[in-house]
């Protein structure tokens, strides 16, 4: 227990340096060597963890994802409207600085991915009458993942309501639909 707790403080020390010298560099040129060193960990223990730098944003995404998720299953009664707020309520509130720093290196496209992963898990809780072919999941995923950088991009510019609105509108839904994110019977 007290080794995970070690690593963990580890990869969140390779994290900040990295957050650190994505503002003052770009990304590729960023060494792992650098890296080690502004961290304070040996290359030893950077390759215990990472195989590559895009893990530790990978990670990060992942883990601030998962926070996100369970917060998002545990709400009753949350209406489609509610829960395309959140979404960019907690980007606004707690992953700023992620976000800005990733559009600040040009590396947003590395969590396209991750990001398509994440949204078909969030799709599968959604009661939809006529549910999106994978096709349009991708265009849901992609269409969404660059309205929230293009926000973000410029400065979060307006209102977190006024971005859910507009994807209630694109999406063919109406007002503050009230229809339910997800149907508690249906989790596992």
């Amino acid at each position: 227990m007290e080794q995970s707790k070690h690593r963990e403080f580890l990869q969140q020390c390779m994290y900040t340096a990295l957050i650190k010298l994505m503002r003052e560099k770009p990304f590729a040129k960023i060494s792992v060597g650098e890296l080690c060193e502004r961290a304070g960990v040996s290359r030893m223990t950077y390759y215990r963890s990472y195989r590559r730098k895009e893990a530790i944003l990978w990670q990060h995404s992942d883990q601030s994802f998962e926070t996100y998720y369970s917060w998002l299953l545990n709400q009753r009664d949350l209406s489609t409207y509610e829960a395309f707020l959140s979404i960019f309520r907690y980007i606004h509130q707690q992953e700023m600085e992620f976000c800005e720093t990733i559009i600040h290196a040009g590396v947003e496209s590395l969590l396209m991915e991750q990001f398509f992963g994440y949204f078909d898990r969030m799709l599968s809780q959604a009661p939809l009458a006529n549910p999106p072919s994978p096709y349009g999941r991708s265009f849901l995923a992609g269409g969404l993942y660059k309205m929230l950088f293009d926000w973000l991009k410029n400065g979060a510019d307006v209102p977190a309501e006024e971005m859910a609105r507009t994807l209630m509108k694109t999406v063919g839904l109406k007002g503050d639909c009230k229809s339910r994110f997800h149907d508690r019977e249906a989790l596992p």
